[in-house]
Protein backbone atom coordinates (compact mmCIF):
# COMPACT_ATOMS: atom_id res chain seq x y z
CA UNK A 1 0.00 0.00 0.00
CA UNK A 2 3.28 1.98 -0.35
CA UNK A 3 2.09 3.81 -3.72
CA UNK A 4 -1.18 5.35 -1.88
CA UNK A 5 -0.30 5.85 1.53
CA UNK A 6 -1.30 9.12 2.50
CA UNK A 7 0.30 12.65 2.16
CA UNK A 8 -0.53 14.63 5.36
CA UNK A 9 2.32 16.98 4.68
CA UNK A 10 2.16 17.95 0.90
CA UNK A 11 -1.64 17.21 0.55
CA UNK A 12 -3.93 20.04 -1.50
CA UNK A 13 -7.18 21.12 -1.24
CA UNK A 14 -8.84 21.50 -5.10
CA UNK A 15 -11.88 23.30 -5.75
CA UNK A 16 -15.02 22.23 -6.53
CA UNK A 17 -14.46 20.51 -10.34
CA UNK A 18 -15.07 21.93 -13.54
CA UNK A 19 -19.05 20.60 -13.62
CA UNK A 20 -21.90 21.22 -14.96
CA UNK A 21 -24.73 18.79 -13.46
CA UNK A 22 -27.61 17.68 -14.88
CA UNK A 23 -31.25 18.82 -12.86
CA UNK A 24 -32.31 15.16 -11.01
CA UNK A 25 -35.13 13.53 -13.05
CA UNK A 26 -38.07 11.51 -11.75
CA UNK A 27 -38.93 8.50 -13.40
CA UNK A 28 -41.56 8.82 -16.20
CA UNK A 29 -40.19 12.51 -17.04
CA UNK A 30 -37.80 13.24 -19.78
CA UNK A 31 -34.44 13.56 -18.30
CA UNK A 32 -32.71 17.02 -19.05
CA UNK A 33 -29.54 16.78 -21.59
CA UNK A 34 -26.06 17.43 -19.82
CA UNK A 35 -24.65 20.93 -20.16
CA UNK A 36 -21.88 21.10 -21.87
CA UNK A 37 -18.29 20.99 -19.79
CA UNK A 38 -16.37 24.08 -20.08
CA UNK A 39 -12.86 22.99 -19.98
CA UNK A 40 -10.30 25.24 -17.98
CA UNK A 41 -7.07 25.23 -16.43
CA UNK A 42 -6.59 24.16 -12.56
CA UNK A 43 -9.14 25.57 -10.43
CA UNK A 44 -7.77 27.90 -7.89
CA UNK A 45 -7.34 26.38 -4.08
CA UNK A 46 -9.66 29.02 -3.06
CA UNK A 47 -12.37 28.15 -5.48
CA UNK A 48 -15.51 28.47 -4.27
CA UNK A 49 -18.19 25.63 -5.12
CA UNK A 50 -20.53 26.18 -8.10
CA UNK A 51 -23.73 27.92 -7.07
CA UNK A 52 -27.08 26.01 -7.63
CA UNK A 53 -30.31 28.15 -7.14
CA UNK A 54 -32.94 27.82 -4.07
CA UNK A 55 -35.83 25.28 -5.98
CA UNK A 56 -39.56 27.08 -5.68
CA UNK A 57 -40.65 23.61 -4.25
CA UNK A 58 -40.32 23.77 -0.68
CA UNK A 59 -40.06 19.86 0.14
CA UNK A 60 -36.46 20.42 -0.78
CA UNK A 61 -33.88 18.69 2.30
CA UNK A 62 -30.38 19.30 1.12
CA UNK A 63 -28.03 17.21 3.06
CA UNK A 64 -26.78 20.54 5.25
CA UNK A 65 -29.98 21.63 6.19
CA UNK A 66 -32.15 18.46 6.46
CA UNK A 67 -35.71 19.30 8.14
CA UNK A 68 -38.58 17.04 9.36
CA UNK A 69 -41.78 17.62 7.38
CA UNK A 70 -44.58 19.02 9.30
CA UNK A 71 -47.08 16.22 10.61
CA UNK A 72 -50.93 16.31 8.38
CA UNK A 73 -54.00 14.21 9.35
CA UNK A 74 -54.23 12.00 6.36
CA UNK A 75 -57.94 12.91 4.27
CA UNK A 76 -60.32 10.47 4.18
CA UNK A 77 -60.97 8.23 1.47
CA UNK A 78 -63.05 9.00 -1.11
CA UNK A 79 -66.36 7.22 -1.23
CA UNK A 80 -66.35 3.73 -3.39
CA UNK A 81 -68.68 3.50 -5.93
CA UNK A 82 -72.20 2.27 -5.04
CA UNK A 83 -71.86 -1.18 -7.30
CA UNK A 84 -68.61 -1.45 -4.67
CA UNK A 85 -68.45 -3.06 -1.40
CA UNK A 86 -67.74 -0.95 1.11
CA UNK A 87 -64.74 -1.21 3.65
CA UNK A 88 -65.65 -1.69 7.52
CA UNK A 89 -65.94 1.48 9.45
CA UNK A 90 -62.92 3.32 10.92
CA UNK A 91 -60.31 1.53 8.98
CA UNK A 92 -57.33 3.02 7.27
CA UNK A 93 -54.77 1.91 4.35
CA UNK A 94 -51.28 2.60 6.06
CA UNK A 95 -49.38 5.59 4.26
CA UNK A 96 -47.70 4.41 1.06
CA UNK A 97 -43.85 5.98 1.73
CA UNK A 98 -43.23 4.03 5.13
CA UNK A 99 -44.15 0.62 3.84
CA UNK A 100 -42.28 1.19 0.62
CA UNK A 101 -39.45 2.37 2.48
CA UNK A 102 -39.04 -0.11 4.80
CA UNK A 103 -39.42 -2.82 1.84
CA UNK A 104 -36.96 -1.43 0.00
CA UNK A 105 -34.29 -1.73 2.77
CA UNK A 106 -35.48 -5.52 3.26
CA UNK A 107 -35.24 -6.05 -0.79
CA UNK A 108 -32.18 -3.78 -1.61
CA UNK A 109 -29.28 -5.64 -3.09
CA UNK A 110 -26.66 -3.18 -2.07
CA UNK A 111 -25.55 -4.26 1.43
CA UNK A 112 -23.58 -1.37 3.53
CA UNK A 113 -21.69 -1.64 6.33
CA UNK A 114 -19.12 -0.16 8.53
CA UNK A 115 -15.14 0.11 6.59
CA UNK A 116 -12.44 -1.78 8.23
CA UNK A 117 -10.39 -0.46 11.23
CA UNK A 118 -7.47 -0.20 9.22
CA UNK A 119 -7.55 3.34 7.89
CA UNK A 120 -5.52 2.37 4.64
CA UNK A 121 -7.98 -0.56 3.67
CA UNK A 122 -10.46 2.21 2.20
CA UNK A 123 -10.28 5.74 0.93
CA UNK A 124 -9.72 8.43 3.74
CA UNK A 125 -11.53 11.71 3.60
CA UNK A 126 -9.57 15.13 4.25
CA UNK A 127 -6.11 12.74 2.68
CA UNK A 128 -4.26 13.24 -0.30
CA UNK A 129 -2.26 10.69 -1.86
CA UNK A 130 1.27 10.07 -3.09
CA UNK A 131 0.37 8.55 -6.79
CA UNK A 132 -1.43 11.58 -7.51
CA UNK A 133 -4.79 10.17 -7.22
CA UNK A 134 -7.32 12.61 -6.71
CA UNK A 135 -9.96 11.67 -4.15
CA UNK A 136 -13.86 12.05 -4.64
CA UNK A 137 -16.46 12.38 -1.38
CA UNK A 138 -20.31 11.62 -0.98
CA UNK A 139 -21.39 13.07 2.28
CA UNK A 140 -25.32 12.45 3.12
CA UNK A 141 -26.86 13.85 6.57
CA UNK A 142 -30.56 14.47 5.31
CA UNK A 143 -32.67 12.86 8.14
CA UNK A 144 -35.79 12.08 5.98
CA UNK A 145 -36.39 9.15 3.51
CA UNK A 146 -33.96 7.71 5.40
CA UNK A 147 -34.35 3.90 3.78
CA UNK A 148 -33.54 4.83 0.46
CA UNK A 149 -30.52 3.94 -1.44
CA UNK A 150 -28.48 6.38 -3.55
CA UNK A 151 -25.86 4.49 -5.35
CA UNK A 152 -22.98 6.23 -7.38
CA UNK A 153 -21.73 4.82 -10.33
CA UNK A 154 -18.78 6.83 -12.18
CA UNK A 155 -18.26 6.06 -15.63
CA UNK A 156 -20.33 3.42 -15.41
CA UNK A 157 -18.69 1.62 -12.29
CA UNK A 158 -20.28 1.02 -9.09
CA UNK A 159 -17.91 3.22 -6.68
CA UNK A 160 -20.41 3.23 -3.57
CA UNK A 161 -23.83 3.91 -2.00
CA UNK A 162 -25.28 6.07 0.95
CA UNK A 163 -28.68 5.34 3.11
CA UNK A 164 -29.34 7.01 5.66
CA UNK A 165 -26.90 9.87 7.30
CA UNK A 166 -23.84 8.31 5.35
CA UNK A 167 -20.54 9.31 3.71
CA UNK A 168 -17.91 7.52 1.61
CA UNK A 169 -14.93 8.51 -0.93
CA UNK A 170 -13.38 7.14 -3.61
CA UNK A 171 -10.19 7.76 -5.43
CA UNK A 172 -9.97 8.11 -8.83
CA UNK A 173 -7.85 8.99 -11.93
CA UNK A 174 -7.10 12.65 -13.11
CA UNK A 175 -9.33 14.09 -16.00
CA UNK A 176 -12.83 13.96 -17.08
CA UNK A 177 -15.66 11.93 -15.12
CA UNK A 178 -19.08 11.27 -15.31
CA UNK A 179 -20.78 10.63 -11.65
CA UNK A 180 -24.29 9.53 -11.80
CA UNK A 181 -26.63 9.42 -8.03
CA UNK A 182 -29.26 7.53 -8.77
CA UNK A 183 -32.39 6.38 -6.64
CA UNK A 184 -35.30 4.06 -7.87
CA UNK A 185 -37.40 7.35 -8.59
CA UNK A 186 -34.73 9.43 -10.50
CA UNK A 187 -30.71 10.36 -10.83
CA UNK A 188 -28.35 13.15 -10.84
CA UNK A 189 -25.19 13.63 -13.33
CA UNK A 190 -22.52 15.29 -13.44
CA UNK A 191 -20.03 15.74 -16.31
CA UNK A 192 -16.79 16.93 -13.97
CA UNK A 193 -12.98 17.36 -14.57
CA UNK A 194 -10.96 15.99 -11.45
CA UNK A 195 -7.13 17.77 -11.23
CA UNK A 196 -3.84 16.10 -10.03
CA UNK A 197 -4.22 15.37 -6.08
CA UNK A 198 -7.33 17.13 -5.90
CA UNK A 199 -9.86 16.21 -3.21
CA UNK A 200 -13.66 16.95 -3.58
CA UNK A 201 -17.10 16.84 -1.69
CA UNK A 202 -20.53 16.75 -2.92
CA UNK A 203 -23.25 17.68 -0.23
CA UNK A 204 -25.63 14.69 -1.07
CA UNK A 205 -29.17 16.17 -0.77
CA UNK A 206 -32.28 14.62 -1.91
CA UNK A 207 -35.75 16.30 -3.41
CA UNK A 208 -39.26 14.73 -2.02
CA UNK A 209 -41.76 15.24 -3.58
CA UNK A 210 -45.35 13.16 -3.58
CA UNK A 211 -43.67 10.47 -1.85
CA UNK A 212 -41.01 10.34 -4.81
CA UNK A 213 -37.29 10.70 -3.66
CA UNK A 214 -34.27 12.07 -5.75
CA UNK A 215 -31.04 12.62 -5.50
CA UNK A 216 -29.99 16.38 -5.46
CA UNK A 217 -26.57 17.59 -4.55
CA UNK A 218 -23.73 20.33 -4.56
CA UNK A 219 -20.22 20.84 -4.34
CA UNK A 220 -18.47 22.40 -1.41
CA UNK A 221 -15.44 23.29 -0.18
CA UNK A 222 -13.07 21.10 2.40
CA UNK A 223 -14.54 23.35 5.38
CA UNK A 224 -18.04 22.60 5.22
CA UNK A 225 -17.46 18.96 4.27
CA UNK A 226 -15.77 18.93 7.75
CA UNK A 227 -18.95 19.79 9.41
CA UNK A 228 -21.10 17.90 7.67
CA UNK A 229 -18.86 14.59 8.09
CA UNK A 230 -19.31 15.10 11.60
CA UNK A 231 -23.39 14.48 11.48
CA UNK A 232 -23.15 11.21 9.04
CA UNK A 233 -21.14 7.55 9.46
CA UNK A 234 -18.69 6.15 7.44
CA UNK A 235 -19.81 3.31 5.17
CA UNK A 236 -18.99 1.23 2.64
CA UNK A 237 -20.19 -0.77 -0.12
CA UNK A 238 -19.32 -4.61 0.76
CA UNK A 239 -22.30 -6.35 -1.42
CA UNK A 240 -24.18 -5.64 -4.63
CA UNK A 241 -25.58 -7.23 -7.18
CA UNK A 242 -23.12 -9.43 -9.58
CA UNK A 243 -23.75 -7.72 -12.77
CA UNK A 244 -22.10 -4.35 -11.19
CA UNK A 245 -18.39 -3.88 -11.89
CA UNK A 246 -17.35 -2.57 -8.06
CA UNK A 247 -14.52 -0.78 -6.58
CA UNK A 248 -13.04 -2.36 -4.24
CA UNK A 249 -10.65 -0.72 -1.29
CA UNK A 250 -8.61 1.95 -2.39
CA UNK A 251 -8.84 0.99 -6.04
CA UNK A 252 -9.49 4.00 -8.82
CA UNK A 253 -11.93 4.52 -10.59
CA UNK A 254 -10.73 5.41 -14.50
CA UNK A 255 -11.06 8.47 -16.16
CA UNK A 256 -12.62 8.78 -19.63
CA UNK A 257 -10.06 8.55 -22.54
CA UNK A 258 -9.50 12.50 -24.07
Amino acid sequence: MSDIAADTFSSRVAGPPHASAAQPTIVATPRQPNIAREDSDAAPASAMPPRIGPSPDPAVYPAGHAREPEPRSSPPPPAPPASLATPAPHRRAPPRRPALATASVACSPYRLATPPPDPLAVTQPFTAYLDGMASVCMIRTARIAMAVTFVVRDNDMLVGATRGPSYFCYRAEPGRHRIAIASDDGEQRFDVTLELRGRYYLDLGLLYRLGFVVPQGRWIDEADATALVQRSEHQVLQGAPAREALLIGTDVAGALAP
